[in-house]
């Protein structure tokens, strides 16, 4: 802990580091992070992906783990990733906050999701808003959305999971002061999983061969019964046809059937 006499005030964000220009919406197509939960892309999520972490130097850390050995586990990583770095800890949300109000600002800090008395995204959003430039890193065995995606969205800058070896921790703090996110191979690609949209069937590869050749018949202008003649089919049966064409290309009308055939290339 530090003395009191130097306690400092925790810096205020500066001006230049206000506002972000990353707004964006939500990917057309992406999947939502929760059902019926309507989304737009924090400038967080946008933060950890288009852009790396300030470069800067570690000197002190902050880790926030209620398990003993973890929390010697973790400190072991940071004084391999940043020798001669200072380091604070608590094991629970309560402690965390009590100590961090009454010390300066840390330069990087672990922290745990699960703790006795809350969800470590309590001080995640503490620090966002009280200490901007502190970077904060989850260090959990959790890999699923509903710990990832609300701790990036809290402010997270990074993300690594505590099953991995030492020396990959290591590597991954270490990216920090040349740029890079601190994420785990696992949780970067579940990353770009969330944002992949799904390639898109062409409406005409949902169409039967017998469903085209209706299509481009009745496109040209012919009527059912011509068609069916056409064919050798009834006409209830060229009327079923027609019913399951409109229904596949979500169209209500003869013109927007046509016009469908045209760009399928059929007339």
């Amino acid at each position: 802990m530090v003395s009191a006499a130097s306690v400092e005030k925790l810096s205020p964000r500066p001006a230049h580091a206000a506002k972000t220009p990353h707004a964006n919406r939500w990917p057309r197509g992406a999947p939502p992070l929760f059902a019926g939960e309507v989304i737009v892309l924090n400038s967080y999520i946008v933060t950890l992906l288009l852009l790396a972490c300030d470069a800067k130097r570690m000197n002190t850390a902050f880790i926030l783990e209620d398990t003993p050995e973890s929390q010697l586990w973790l400190s072991e990583v940071l004084h391999s990733s940043f020798p001669g770095i200072t380091i604070f800890s608590a094991n629970t949300i309560a402690g965390g906050l009590a100590q961090l109000a009454h010390s300066a600002a840390v330069d990087i800090a672990l922290i745990d999701l699960n703790l006795p008395d809350g969800s470590g995204i309590t001080l995640i959003e503490w620090f966002n808003r009280h200490s901007p430039h502190t970077i904060c890193v989850v260090a959990s065995i959790y890999d699923d959305d509903h710990h990832i995606f609300p701790a990036l969205r809290a402010g997270a800058h990074g993300y690594l999971l505590k099953d991995q070896p030492q020396a990959s921790i290591v590597q991954a703090l270490n990216g920090i002061i040349t740029g890079q996110p601190p994420l785990s191979p696992a949780i970067a690609r579940k990353l770009l999983n969330h944002f992949h949209v799904p390639y898109s069937v062409p409406k005409q590869a949902l169409l039967t061969e017998r469903e085209k050749e209706v299509l481009s018949i009745i496109a040209k202008g012919m009527t059912m019964a011509e068609t069916a003649n056409m064919l050798g089919l009834k006409r209830n049966t060229i009327a079923s046809y027609v019913k399951e064409i409109y229904r596949k290309l979500n169209v209500s009308s003869r013109a927007e059937a046509a016009i469908s055939a045209q760009k399928m290339g059929l007339i």
